[in-house]
């Protein structure tokens, strides 16, 4: 629960108490003798308003702390309890808390005779339980403190510990810590040192708990503590206060200590690989949560030896640390549920689809412990062991496949959740003879499920249906069957993609795919669902055997739905006109009638679609193009060019790329599909989304920072890649004025590793007679504070005569972790009409000074100037060249003048020649001819783009494998400007 935020029900109910009255109260605490029912009554009602988001001021909480203070006197064990937790709750609230510490301390160094005041502090609490204390005539009713004391500690009764010296001690440092700066830790540094050797175990973890906190801001001192938190975890502690009979071993000490040592090593992977290779040898830890955490520890050492080793897994090299750390999580699936659990779910997620991914033998025992998991009477474990196995069925369904007959005899659990992780397990791995059993299955509990559950099953019976292509029609009478159903907007729309994804995957199924949606659009609730449903009939409706059949449903939503969805519908009626020349007279005529529209949108789009119709080459322009301009890029061109004002000449729209419609939708569809959580592919790492500063969670960001392009030069385009260069280059006043002559921004490209000192990457951006070179840089080393941090660019061949260096934008300081990477731009102006292709040797320089590695402050003003050198950074033809798209190739390619052919042999295979070529160009790929059909020995590949300048290029290359691993190609460019049709081929010769 977050206490700052204001209980937005409080106001309606009324607040618990009024503030104003209870701190009157207050007073209470200065009484004489003090009344402990009461006062713990008070705190009750202080803590009532403070967790219902009720804000005390300064003031008001500095008396309230200095009030409760005065309740040390008391002896009570309930009260002393409540004065920890409320000197906890307003350690950063009040003032001069530190005031306190004297009696905090004293608590920490109570002893059990301690506990015994005048009243008698247990008295209360062990009358309860029939202790009485002193002298009586009856010995059975006489009982010692010692007795009382071990007898509540050892859990008689729901007391347990509370009202032991044990209980006090492990509280006050909780409170201690809390309250204390981190200036004054040196002064209760001896008590924490103490605490952690401490032979109780209460009191040894909370102060290991509380050093873990305090690392944070004191790191330096928490390290010194190293050898005490070693100790801690190696001796065995008492879990409950001595006492003949009541005493035992405990070992959840381990899982603190373990986690303490890691915060203290974490910043040293040789430490840290050490100790975790030590404890795994050993066999020392006793701790079921620590083996656990332990099990984490070994999956990252695997992932920072892989990634050391180019990403490259090293389970199989003997004598590794990833070979040791394997057998040990093999030998763990074999122990107590939780540790086989933690362990299985480890070597799962090592099963990836790179080279870094465990075999099929490897991860066999993980199947195996999984599959013994599934038969436990625990529900917990059930599910657990299920969701695992469904991840990794995502991955690699043949894995799951032997735990098929278990996971069939829990479709039909009582626990639903279980039923539907074993059922969309199933579905991923099962057969096709068991297709329609399976479905059967589901549909029988369908709705006893949740809509969370439902969105899974749905993503499984997609999957499903691609795998299977003749089960469709099995799938798709399901998925209108369920679209029926009541539900929310997520589980509509995931069945609606669905059957998305069927019309796309499988025209054959396209009729009776629209026929279901037209009747779902008859009573859908969504106007999303409406919008994107009308928009498919209007692009797929037109190919139907009969079209005309469709236009009553669309024309429907005209005269029914909102605004929205009539827009829709006049956009996909239109379509139908301008398709279809059957129905064009019917289409005019239904349009007409929108024209008297009370919304302006429908009344306008019904205008100009009536007179688009009247033209053929408004119909091929409009309604018939297959492509659209990049809504980002054409975006920021309008937004230049009324920010302009100038408005005598039309904006040029020619160096806006243009973008396939059904592939930028597919586009758009996959980042949804990733994005969601129930749809995850692989399986994340254990220390995956770490704290923030942690090396996993910098190594995560620098990885972000520098990501690299996807494998086809297409996407390295500015609406493919999504980047907009006004993030960064608007907030340079030296670089902000070159935004309106923007032409192209490439994707970043990484200089470094992931793995260096430094990560740091590039991104290109293009106007139209400079050249800005935006290089991203992120510190992993955390004793060292960078400043003046800039770039050096030498090219390999003389450029002066083209292209000049004229600006260095340098970042003034680079820490480590921090929240945003540096970013230093080196600026180069180009030769009116030139575009020259050169590489250049880079380094980073900057001044060095060592730091704190916590506060990030240089521990001196003395430095020392350091460069490190980085990759090549190479400006090639794609980084001048905007990959668009053509409703028509064969069309266009008759529109330009300039054609030049050459020959040319590369000693690769098909396939690769092909990427390679769309890669060096830098252009876009039309009519699918980026894919290679398998066992092809030929194949054409047509691209088209824009130079920079506005000059159209496309370019047919036709290839052929002469031999294993020769491919010969004819490359026929043609373009706007000779000049650029011969650079064109100047990149492939080059």
């Amino acid at each position: 629960m977050n206490y700052s935020k204001k209980d937005e029900d409080a106001d309606a109910r009324g607040a618990p108490f009024d503030k104003t009255q209870i701190l009157q109260e207050t007073r209470l605490f200065n009484e004489s003798p003090l009344n402990p029912r009461k006062s713990r009554l008070l705190i009750g009602k202080v803590f009532a308003l403070l967790y219902t988001g009720e804000a005390l001021s300064r003031k008001e909480a500095t008396d309230l702390f200095f009030a409760v203070t005065k309740l040390f006197q008391g002896k009570d064990p309930g009260l002393r309890q409540v004065i920890y937790l409320m000197i906890k709750e307003l350690s950063d609230k009040a003032d001069d808390v530190l005031m306190v510490t004297s009696s905090l301390t004293k608590d920490i160094n109570a002893k059990p005779d301690d506990l015994a005041s005048s009243g008698g502090l247990l008295s209360s609490a062990a009358a309860s339980f029939g202790f009485r204390f002193g002298s009586s005539s009856s010995s059975s009713a006489t009982t010692s403190l010692g007795t009382a004391t071990a007898a509540l500690g050892a859990g008689a009764g729901p007391g347990g510990i509370i009202g032991t010296n044990v209980s006090h001690r492990a509280n006050a440092i909780r409170a201690l810590c809390r309250v204390t700066d981190p200036s004054m830790l040196a002064a209760i540094e001896r008590f924490l040192k103490q605490a952690i050797v401490d032979q109780q175990a209460a009191v040894s973890s909370a102060a290991l708990v509380s050093s873990y906190h305090l690392s944070g801001v004191a790191r330096d001192v928490v390290r010194r503590w190293a050898n005490e938190v070693q100790e801690a975890f190696t001796s065995p502690k008492t879990a409950n206060p001595a006492g003949s009979g009541y005493s035992q071993t405990c070992y959840i000490v381990q899982y603190h200590a373990l986690g303490l040592l890691y915060q203290i090593r974490q910043h040293d992977r040789m430490a840290v690989a050490k100790l975790v290779q030590g404890l795994a040898r050993s066999g020392a830890v006793r701790s079921q949560w620590a083996q656990c955490m332990l099990v984490r520890f070994a999956v990252k050492c695997c992932e920072d030896e892989a990634a050391s080793y180019g990403g490259k897994s090293m389970v199989g090299t003997d004598g590794s640390l990833s070979a040791g750390m394997y057998e040990f999580l093999k030998a763990l699936c074999n122990n107590n549920d939780m540790v086989m659990l933690e362990a299985a779910r480890a070597l799962c997620s090592m099963v990836t689809a790179d080279a870094t991914s465990l075999t099929a033998s490897q991860v066999q025992p993980a199947v195996q412990a999984l599959q013994q998991l599934l038969a436990s009477p625990k529900p917990t474990l059930k599910f657990a062991a299920l969701r695992t196995l469904n991840q990794l069925a995502q991955i690699n369904p043949a894995l799951v496949a032997a735990c098929n007959l278990d996971m069939e005899q829990l479709v039909g659990d009582s626990n639903r959740s279980i039923a539907t992780f074993a059922i969309t397990t199933l579905l991923k791995t099962g057969t096709e003879g068991s297709v329609d059993r399976l479905m059967k299955q589901i549909a029988s509990f369908m709705s006893e499920i949740s809509d969370e559950f439902k969105v899974i099953v749905i993503d499984a019976i997609r999957v499903l249906a691609v795998k299977f292509p003749s089960k469709q029609s099995v799938m798709l009478s399901f998925l209108s069957g369920v679209l029926r159903d009541e539900g929310g907007y997520e589980y509509k729309k995931s069945v609606v993609e669905a059957i998305f994804d069927l019309v796309q995957r499988m025209p054959e199924c396209l009729e009776s795919a629209l026929a279901h949606l037209c009747e779902f659009i008859e009573d859908c609730e969504f106007t999303k669902l409406a919008v994107r449903i009308l928009h498919l009939l209007g692009a797929e409706g037109p190919k139907t055997k009969d079209p005309a059949k469709y236009l009553r449903y669309i024309y429907n939503r005209v005269i029914l739905e909102n605004s929205n969805v009539r827009a829709a519908a006049v956009t996909a009626l239109a379509s139908f006109g301008a398709n279809v020349d059957a129905v064009r007279a019917t289409v005019r005529v239904l349009l007409a009638r929108c024209t008297d529209d009370p919304d302006d949108e429908v009344r306008d789009r019904a205008t100009f679609y009536l007179r688009v119709l009247d033209s053929d080459r408004l119909r091929a322009a409009y309604l018939r193009n297959p492509t659209t301009h990049a809504l980002p890029a054409l975006q920021a061109k309008l937004a230049y060019y009324a920010q302009a004002a100038d408005f005598a000449s039309p904006p040029d729209l020619a160096a806006v790329p243009r973008v396939d419609k059904r592939e930028e939708l597919a586009r758009e569809q996959s980042r949804v599909r990733a994005a969601s959580p129930t749809r995850g592919g692989a399986l994340q790492s254990p220390l995956a989304g770490g704290r923030p500063g942690s090396p996993a969670a910098r190594a995560a960001g620098a990885a972000a920072a520098t990501a690299a392009t996807g494998a086809t030069g297409a996407s390295t385009s500015t609406a493919a890649a999504g980047i907009n260069p006004a993030d960064t280059l608007g907030k340079l006043p030296e670089l902000e004025p070159l935004l309106p002559s923007h032409f192209k921004s490439s994707g970043p490209v990484p200089l470094t590793d992931k793995e260096m000192e430094y990560v740091v990457g590039v991104v290109k951006h293009v106007f139209a007679e400079w050249l800005v070179f935006e290089y991203v840089v992120v510190n992993t080393v955390a004793d060292v504070f960078l400043e003046n941090v800039a770039v050096a660019m030498q090219p390999d061949t003389p450029i002066d005569h083209v292209m000049r260096q004229m600006l260095v934008v340098p970042a003034a300081k680079l820490t480590c972790g921090a929240e945003q990477p540096a970013r230093v731009f080196v600026a180069f102006q180009r030769a009116p009409g030139s575009a020259p292709v050169v590489s250049f040797s880079t380094a980073l320089k900057y001044l060095v000074r060592d730091c704190d590695p916590v506060t990030q402050k240089p521990d001196s003003a003395e430095g020392y100037e350091d460069e490190y050198s980085l990759e090549e950074v190479h400006l090639t033809l794609a980084d001048y060249m905007l990959p668009t798209a053509v409703p028509d190739f064969s069309a266009a390619w008759t529109t330009l003048p300039a054609e030049l052919v050459q020959t040319f042999q590369v000693p690769v295979a098909l396939p690769k020649a092909v990427s390679d070529v769309v890669t060096l160009l830098g252009m876009q790929p039309l009519e699918g001819s980026a894919a290679v059909p398998k066992d092809r020995t030929t194949h054409v590949l047509v691209l088209a783009g824009v130079f920079l300048g506005g000059v159209p290029v496309l370019a047919r290359v036709r290839l052929a494998a002469t031999a294993a691993s020769v491919t010969a190609m004819e490359i026929a460019v043609r373009a706007g400007v000779t000049e650029v049709a011969q650079m064109v081929l100047e990149a492939v010769q080059g």
